[in-house]
């Protein structure tokens, strides 16, 4: 069964390998209703936003070890984790972005995942729901994988950059994921770098 993060998190063993699918909705203000853009947010305007999802691999002091600690659109494969965004299944086209995940691989001085959506263009976001769901098996299986971990962040205010959900690595090799959700507003014309460079050593 599926943890819903409604609930608190739970910590129960987990399996070394991971699929996370992720979905980004737009509403919109003119409808009522919430709209799917494939690959694309659209900003309720002339215009569409591109968006990215991001993965830092950071050490118990929150810093990144590594140029491989960035996994991102420049980087897309690094130390057991992979954004599969060239997967053209009809299955893993149902998803805006999968990103697989080895724990095995991953450095023994790594303690946390940071998943982080942001945009090239530094535009705002607004109004929308991002769902998540996290398997077991590769998610263009289809059926045969387990869902286990299922959730929804729709952030209250408009932002560049959203701290998405953090999965924690303890020196036993289990993992627990737990929601941030937290949205960053900034003016700056770098959001994403500035953002990033916080965390390197």
């Amino acid at each position: 069964m599926a943890i819903n993060l409604s609930d608190p998190p739970r910590n129960n063993p987990q399996p070394n390998k991971i699929w996370v699918g992720i979905n980004i909705d737009f509403i919109s203000e003119k409808k009522s209703i919430i709209e799917k853009i494939i690959g694309k947010w659209n900003d309720n305007s002339d215009g569409q936003i591109d968006f990215d999802i991001s993965v830092i691999a950071t050490d118990k002091n929150g810093k990144m070890p590594s140029d491989d600690c960035l996994i991102f659109y420049g980087q897309i494969s690094s130390i057991g984790i992979n954004l599969d965004t060239y997967d053209e299944s009809p299955i893993a086209l149902e998803y805006d972005e999968i990103i697989s995940i080895d724990f095995s691989r991953i450095q023994s001085e790594i303690s946390s995942l940071k998943f982080i959506l942001s945009n090239h263009k530094d535009e705002l976001f607004k109004n929308c729901i991002i769902s998540c769901f996290v398997y077991d098996k590769p998610i263009w299986t289809g059926p045969s994988g387990k869902e286990l971990i299922e959730f929804k962040i729709q952030p209250a205010i408009s932002f560049n950059l959203l701290e998405l959900f953090e999965i924690n690595i303890d020196n036993k090799n289990k993992w627990v994921l737990n929601v941030v959700e937290n949205p960053i507003n900034s003016t700056s014309t770098n959001c994403f770098g500035e953002y990033i460079g916080k965390h390197f050593k």
